[in-house]
């Protein structure tokens, strides 16, 4: 499960591995309890996303009900990976590119994440 705002680079322009947008135009239209993904608002002016995919929050209460969750870069760290890592869940995200206070670039892949 996902959920986030469509920060990143704006459409078509986005070629990192964990882009939001890559996630979204690829699992958005699955329907059912497996895979959950969308975006929870549109931002920075990207009126092709508000137009074709559907917005839908999610409490973080309710993303903690899931096994798994993802974790996604979008202008800078995923604001979220704190407590993501700190959840029940199994947390799975691209290997972090932007390292903050948290120290993203110095977890252990297949170890605090499945990449």
């Amino acid at each position: 499960m996902w959920r986030g705002v469509s920060s990143g680079l704006a459409y078509g322009w986005d070629y990192r591995r964990g882009s939001r947008f890559k996630l979204v135009e690829e699992y958005s239209s699955f329907e059912g309890h497996k895979i959950n993904v969308k975006f929870s608002s549109i931002a920075q002016n990207n009126e092709y996303y508000e137009d074709n995919y559907p917005i839908s929050v999610l409490s973080i209460p309710d993303q903690l009900s899931y096994k798994y969750v993802i974790s996604c870069e979008g202008n800078d760290k995923d604001s979220g990976l704190q407590w993501k890592l700190k959840s029940n869940s199994l947390v799975f995200m691209a290997e972090p590119t932007i390292s903050s206070w948290l120290m993203e670039k110095t977890l252990i892949p297949n170890y605090h994440y499945i990449k």
